[in-house]
């Protein structure tokens, strides 16, 4: 009976090994028992363990190791969940913008979500002079399922992050992703014959990037401008023509490949 009922579950979710599937099937259970809790005027409670904290690619359940040629040994992905402060207060502009946001119709298409992540963007930027990189995940209904943030130090933690990224918007069953992030912006004429590292740097922009499983995308891009003053950092809102907004977002590919794999009928 184990046998029969393992198989079931890894033909019904093809190219994926029986870790990923079991790691989908609570991820929906946790799902569906958390909407209920909440259509009862309740919530779980804490100890039930987040869908996230069971990520095969973040602990040694699927025994994932990668090797750096440039750094000896063997690293992991590793992803720790913070809870939050009970002793912070937020800025009152952050209070203002909550308050507004609050008020303001709920989210329903991929450009409401990104437009609401770019008014909490521009104004974490004004009030701390930089913003850290941050991903949230969408259900279909438009509801945030996932947020986290992560630190790169160099080109080959990009592609393993993304790579994450894809199994948890797979086995979370996600629709949308918004990523918001600063980026250097450099000089690509020569990129065919140097590392993207060595290229020049010409300036610095921040991004808020949408993408879902319906091939929707929508970008809001600021150019960051530095002065040799006392004077903080100042963004110039940037138009969709504009040419110095970038062209392509490609990390966003293995993402949207995943969450149409989740939403395919194979899956549901």
């Amino acid at each position: 009976m184990l046998k029969i009922q393992r198989r079931w579950i890894a033909n019904s979710l093809p190219d994926r090994e029986l870790i990923y599937a079991l790691t989908y099937a609570y991820s929906e259970l946790h799902r569906v028992c958390k909407d209920l809790a909440t259509q009862m005027g309740s919530a779980l409670d804490a100890s039930v363990p987040h869908p996230t904290a069971l990520d095969p690619s973040s602990n040694d359940v699927a025994r994932v190791r990668f090797v750096k040629f440039a750094k000896p040994g063997i690293g992991r992905h590793t992803s720790v969940r913070m809870n939050q402060d009970p002793n912070y207060k937020a800025p009152p502009a952050f209070v203002a913008l909550r308050e507004a946001l609050c008020l303001a119709p709920k989210p329903s298409s991929l450009a409401d979500v990104v437009a609401m992540h770019a008014k909490l963007a521009q104004a974490t930027f004004e009030q701390h002079g930089n913003h850290i990189p941050m991903l949230a995940l969408y259900d279909k209904t438009w509801k945030q399922i996932d947020f986290m943030s992560t630190a790169f130090t160099d080109q080959s933690e990009k592609y393993l992050f993304w790579r994450n990224v894809a199994d948890r918007a797979f086995y979370l069953k996600a629709f949308a992703m918004v990523w918001t992030s600063e980026s250097w912006v450099r000089d690509i004429s020569e990129g065919a014959q140097r590392p993207i590292h060595e290229l020049p740097i010409i300036g610095e922009q921040l991004h808020v990037v949408g993408a879902d499983a319906s091939n929707g995308c929508e970008v809001v891009s600021w150019e960051i401008e530095r002065s040799d003053g006392a004077g903080g950092p100042v963004l110039t809102r940037l138009s969709p023509d504009d040419p110095r907004q970038a062209g392509h977002f490609n990390f966003t590919k293995p993402v949207v490949a995943a969450m149409k794999m989740a939403h395919s009928s194979g899956a549901s």
